[in-house]
């Protein structure tokens, strides 16, 4: 929204030097204020802002400064219409009659307010006062990047003034001592250290190391899925778990019911006859009353060593996912293979992904003997200096938990920098929404990738999401829709260093009613592998804004009203 009356100054014909392409959101605001985004190596860090004016070079040709300008011209614009600013320079002097004192300007309007007074040289000592007032109440709340370019105007530390109203600021830092004991107590979970992970991205990768890891196997075969499908690829998978339990390896399977339903039962019945010990949850015409219950994880566990989970169902559309084959889907079309993402893990994480499995097998059935149970936990294979992984097991309707929502809500309220969401039903329930809205607020660059109508296997869940964006896109979240084929991913990243991925939809069904599994990894190549694979999918989306969501009709939003009444099925 733009303010009444204000008119944002043109940019100038500038290139900013030291603002790369891949530069967050933060480090664009720095840049525009005239700050580098990290000081060079033969200039102090701190050095007043004045001093580090960029230089005007002739046309603005350069493709990162433009990107640099169209950001400062978003966040200007993105000043509220209710300050009715007459310029910047008014808008810094508003500050302490009106703002500071009651909280109502957000970081995103700090840092416009930071990059005008700071660009354009409009700084006074009342305005400065003026800002110097609002660092002491808001500062906590502001991320980093945006902190620096505001000090860098004040000329004042960069650490937040003690004794602020708190509002909004970032959570514990990861991985730090406060960070991990909410987490285990809200997730009932433990961060293991020395663990090996690799991420693997659709079902060329997964399915291909999935065949590896049970060809392999000397011990035990652990397999939970939500799906599995009667298709090539659930009886090719069938038939090696089958001769593998021909061989003497111990293995075990759970499937959902409901989610199998189109099966039938032949495929289960091959393996039982085979050997393979089969259990289903939920089966939908005997446990009618629980049908919208559903078990929902998925897991391969190997001999107590290894692991796979993530997304992943046993269908065609997954295993032929960056194959470039067209799949029958679960729908009545052809279709592009399905993009999604499962993580291999290995070390001490392994044993909580294990025991998960094992909780769900005696809600089935006899427990395993005891026996067997210390077969299946060998010692872990360590890998000194590894990543630290959290698996976080979540079942509302057996155990009345919370977990995997508590693991994104506290990884979200410690943003300070970015949030990147790949997430197939993009619904998320109100606190995760609320939790989202607040990091956009406080500066954080919080992007969502998730699936257009067209490319949703279940278009009606896009409909009903809608409903949410405009509030969503208002505070700053930007979300892009997938076009093409289906898009079943549900990954996250956070300020680059902390990633989560799994089973969990961000969404009411996730969250209250479905059995998940999650992956918590404290490790910056993990999230920057990450990163890159979420700038891959913008390449193949469309970013939703105000204007068009403005654009729809009457209709059109009254479908999209009803369908969000129901979106906690969903």
């Amino acid at each position: 929204m733009g303010g009444v009356g204000w008119q944002p100054a043109q940019p100038r014909d500038l290139e900013f030097e030291g603002a790369g392409a891949q530069a967050d959101p933060g480090e664009h605001a720095a840049g525009a204020a005239g700050l580098p985004a990290r000081p060079a190596e033969d200039e102090p860090a701190g050095v007043g802002l004045a001093a580090q004016r960029p230089t005007p070079v002739g046309p603005r040709t350069d493709p990162a400064a433009q990107r640099i300008c169209e950001r400062r011209e978003r966040a200007q614009r993105s000043l509220p219409a209710r300050l009715g600013f007459a310029d910047a320079s008014d808008g810094v002097r508003a500050l302490a009659e009106r703002l500071a004192p009651d909280g109502q300007l957000s970081a995103a309007d700090v840092q416009a307010l930071v990059v005008e007074a700071g660009d354009f040289g409009r700084i006074t000592e009342g305005e400065r006062q003026a800002l110097l007032e609002l660092m002491r109440e808001r500062a906590a709340e502001l991320a980093p990047s945006a902190r620096a370019a505001l000090a860098g105007v004040l000329g004042i530390p960069l650490q937040p003034v003690a004794g602020g109203s708190g509002r909004g600021a970032p959570g514990p830092p990861y991985g730090s001592p406060e960070f991990e004991r909410q987490l285990d107590r809200d997730t009932q979970s433990v961060a293991r250290p020395d663990n090996e992970v690799r991420l693997l991205f659709d079902g060329v990768q997964s399915f291909a190391e999935r065949r590896k890891l049970i060809e392999n196997a000397t011990d035990s075969i652990h397999l939970q899925t939500f799906i599995f499908t009667a298709d090539e690829t659930g009886w090719e998978l069938a038939k090696l778990l089958a001769a593998k339990a021909q061989q003497g390896v111990k293995v075990r399977v759970i499937y959902d019911g409901l989610g199998s339903a189109r099966s039938g039962q032949e495929i289960f019945e091959y393996m039982r006859r085979h050997g393979v010990e089969v259990r289903e949850y939920g089966d939908p015409l005997r446990q009618f009353w629980d049908l919208n219950n559903r078990w929902h994880e998925k897991y391969l566990i190997v001999d107590g060593q290894a692991a796979i989970t993530g997304g992943m169902n046993i269908a065609n559309e997954y295993a032929f996912g960056g194959s470039g084959r067209m799949v029958l889907s679960r729908g009545q079309q052809g279709t592009e293979p399905w993009r999604d993402v499962d993580i291999r893990l290995q070390g001490p994480v392994v044993h909580d992904v294990q025991r998960a499995f094992l909780k769900n097998w005696q809600e089935l059935g006899p427990p395993v003997s005891p026996g067997e149970q210390e077969r299946l936990f060998p010692p872990p294979a360590l890998t000194p200096g590894g990543p630290r992984a959290r698996f976080v097991q979540h079942r509302p309707d057996e155990d009345g938990d919370e977990n995997t929502t508590a693991l994104y809500l506290h990884a979200i309220r410690s943003a300070e920098e970015s949030i990147t969401i790949e997430n197939a039903y993009f619904i998320p329930p109100p606190a995760v929404r609320q939790a989202l809205i607040e990091a956009a607020r406080r500066g954080v660059q919080v992007r969502v990738l998730t699936n257009s109508r067209a490319s949703n296997d279940m278009g009606m869940v896009s409909d009903a999401a809608r409903y949410y964006y405009d509030e969503l896109i208002a505070a700053g979240v930007q979300i892009y829709e997938k076009q093409g084929g289906t898009l079943h991913s549900k990954t996250a990243t956070f300020d680059g260093r902390y990633s989560i991925v799994g089973s969990v939809n961000m969404n009411g069904r996730s969250d209250t009613l479905d059995s998940e599994g999650a992956v918590a990894v404290e490790d910056a190549a993990t999230a920057a592998t990450l990163q890159r694979r979420f700038a891959e999918g913008l390449g193949q989306a469309q970013a939703v804004t105000a204007a068009e969501l403005d654009r729809e009709g009457f209709f059109t939003n009254l479908k999209q009203w009803a369908l969000s009444l129901l979106s906690w099925t969903f």
